[in-house]
């Protein structure tokens, strides 16, 4: 009976290791911020951009966060993008994420976020970089705030912010100090498992089967059949 018990245990301990292996895989949540750093200055250029990398594990894009405000007259509608990296400034465009409109900010110098959710199912592969990109095309009103700090929260990493005068695809850094101020969020990934994975789940999943066969019978007094 002790031999069956054990059996019974390696055989349930082999699945719950797959599955949380499976549930590792799919991580989600905060890709990278800086939101909580003080806003210091900020671009008003209509064509404005900043570098995240991501870090180990592959995300799905979930949405993103701008900190924004409007100086002008009237209010602005701003378009995000998100783009490739090309040598360390954006690259070609892979997804326009969407648009908000902002109202005139009543006090120069406050700001607002503004979240935008992904429009679909966009994986942002590890350890890649890429430009979150938003623009104006109509005035130089909307201003997205920056700050010094280069200090982040989540996995990721920030790195040079760029603009691009009078439109892309003429960019150029400025102020390498400066991160401009955002926050990238993910969605969870469907992790699929290995070859191997699914080798090791059926292998367990008839070891569990056949323990509690085992067990019933033993249990009605029936002598179990041999494996």
């Amino acid at each position: 009976m002790r031999t069956r018990t054990r059996l019974g245990a390696a055989a349930a301990a082999a699945v719950a290791l797959l599955l949380a292996g499976a549930a590792g895989r799919a991580r989600a949540g905060l890709i990278v911020g800086n939101l909580d750093q003080p806003g210091l200055s900020s671009t008003d250029n209509p064509f404005a951009a900043q570098s995240f990398t991501v870090g180990g594990v592959s995300q799905t894009l979930g949405s993103v966060t701008l900190r924004l405000g409007n100086f002008g007259f009237a209010d602005e509608t701003v378009t995000v993008n998100l783009f490739s990296d090309n040598g360390g400034v954006p690259g070609s465009s892979l997804l326009t994420i969407g648009s908000v409109t902002v109202p005139v900010t009543p006090d120069l110098g406050s700001f607002t976020d503004f979240t935008l959710s992904a429009p679909s199912a966009f994986t942002l592969q590890a350890n890649t970089t890429y430009w979150l990109e938003a623009e104006v095309p109509d005035g130089f009103n909307v201003n997205w705030a920056n700050t010094n700090s280069t200090t982040t929260t989540g996995p990721g990493t920030l790195g040079n912010c760029a603009d691009a005068y009078p439109q892309p695809p003429n960019w150029s850094l400025f102020d390498l100090t400066r991160r401009l101020q955002l926050e990238v969020d993910g969605a969870p990934v469907a992790a699929v498992p290995e070859p191997s994975g699914l080798a090791l789940l059926g292998l367990g999943s008839a070891g569990l089967l056949g323990w509690r066969v085992r067990r019933r019978r033993a249990a009605a007094g029936r002598p179990a059949a041999a494996a």
